[in-house]
């Protein structure tokens, strides 16, 4: 959530004069002339699928269309910024009110300026109207999606195990630098404070990695692994970093977070039912092997198929990190018991993937819906729409709670 503007929306969302976007390379700029009305896409997910799972890192993907832009854009690198105009409805004496470009009778003219977006140019196709070119652009997350690292992982545990004297430990943040290392793609620094697995030795057995993982795994596949092992996810930010989200509230659930508050907005549906706590969680080891950790009540089972511990022969340590019976929890309980719904927020970018939001209804039963934005899409410029949602079912590893 970008703080500034959630701060005074309701000025901007009530007044707005004119949005602008422009797309700026290191060479030229595509300024709003020559950008097709109305055609800007922008979607941000943490979590896509229906099912609650953590260690999402899913690329963000933005569409767009310009004219009578001759330039090569295939590949080049880019950030999208938002330029946005609005009254205040209240005169300020200013030496900058007159004259002005714009004249509004008794208000005063704001604005702000904002990168929105940074990726590069998938692909630009021209249309049947030949001045007219389609642009589709990802973030870096979709460059490890494209990166192959089976022989990359099995050689860095092979050698960090058998190239000395003493066998080297590797700890998930040691496999987190190294997928880095592997990639042109940059992230935040990432601390203790962020990552409660981070310094935990992974067991490996190299010829685990050598049996049970697929030739087709990439960069993306290990990452989300690592992400999952600290209950966060990973998304780039408006200015081409990766960085590292959590859900997760220790002190207690959903409830306790700062949230967004949406007063107003159109076509909201949500779900009659918020996912049931989770009680038990299970990660695979040793390739087949699962371990399992929490209470056999039956509420959800949080289901793991993590391919980092799959490789491993020990995961108790890592496993129990998720609740460690000293005021950490990241998993058990409330923490994620979050309402399932869709809502179209207006105009509201500075709303994010990660935030939580509190949205009022018109019903008896259910006041107020309080939950995750687990994706985002924004489509338009001047008539820009925000839509947000978060996907969910009831009972996490419902066949497994059936079968029992």
């Amino acid at each position: 959530m970008i703080t500034p503007l959630y701060n005074i929306e309701s000025e901007i969302l009530d007044n707005i004069t004119e949005r602008k976007l422009s797309l700026v390379f290191d060479d030229f700029t595509i300024g709003s002339d020559n950008i097709v009305a109305e055609s800007f896409e922008l979607d941000n997910s943490i979590l896509d699928q229906d099912e609650f799972k953590l260690g999402g890192c899913i690329a963000s993907q933005m569409n767009i269309s310009v004219y009578d832009v001759e330039n090569d854009l295939t590949g080049k690198k880019f950030k999208l910024y938002i330029d946005m105009s609005y009254n205040t409805n209240v005169l300020y004496p200013s030496e900058n009110l007159l004259p002005s470009e714009n004249q509004y009778p008794l208000t005063t003219i704001k604005s702000c300026k904002y990168c929105l977006f940074t990726g590069f140019v998938y692909s630009a196709k021209r249309q049947n109207n030949r001045h007219i070119r389609d642009i589709i652009a990802f973030d870096d997350m979709y460059k490890l999606s494209q990166i192959y690292c089976k022989y990359n992982f099995y050689n860095y545990v092979y050698h960090r195990y058998s190239d000395s004297a003493v066998k080297q430990t590797i700890t998930v943040g040691d496999l987190m630098k190294a997928i880095f290392d592997w990639s042109d793609v940059k992230a935040q620094s990432f601390g203790i404070n962020n990552f409660f697995n981070l310094t935990k030795e992974l067991n490996f057995d190299y010829k685990l990695i050598e049996s049970t993982i697929n030739e087709k795994i990439t960069l993306i596949d290990l990452l989300s692994a690592c992400c999952e092992l600290n209950a966060c996810f990973a998304i780039v930010d408006r200015d081409g970093l990766i960085v590292f989200k959590t859900l997760y509230d220790t002190s207690a659930s959903l409830e306790t977070h700062t949230r967004a508050n949406i007063s107003t907005y159109s076509n909201l549906s949500f779900e009659d039912y918020t996912m049931k706590p989770i009680t038990m969680i299970s990660f695979p080891y040793n390739n087949n092997k699962v371990f399992k950790y929490g209470s056999s009540e039956k509420y959800s089972y949080y289901n793991s198929d993590n391919i980092v511990t799959r490789c491993c022969t020990d995961i108790r340590a890592i496993v129990t990190a998720f609740s460690d019976n000293a005021s950490h929890n990241y998993i058990f309980n409330n923490v994620y018991s979050y309402r399932p719904y869709s809502a179209d927020i207006f105009g509201r970018w500075w709303i994010e993937a990660g935030d939580f939001v509190s949205i009022p209804t018109t019903y008896d039963d259910v006041k107020t819906v309080n939950s995750f934005v687990l994706s985002r899409t924004l489509k338009g410029i001047n008539g820009m729409t925000c839509t947000i949602e978060a996907k969910g079912v009831e009972y996490l590893g419902k066949d497994e709670l059936t079968d029992e």
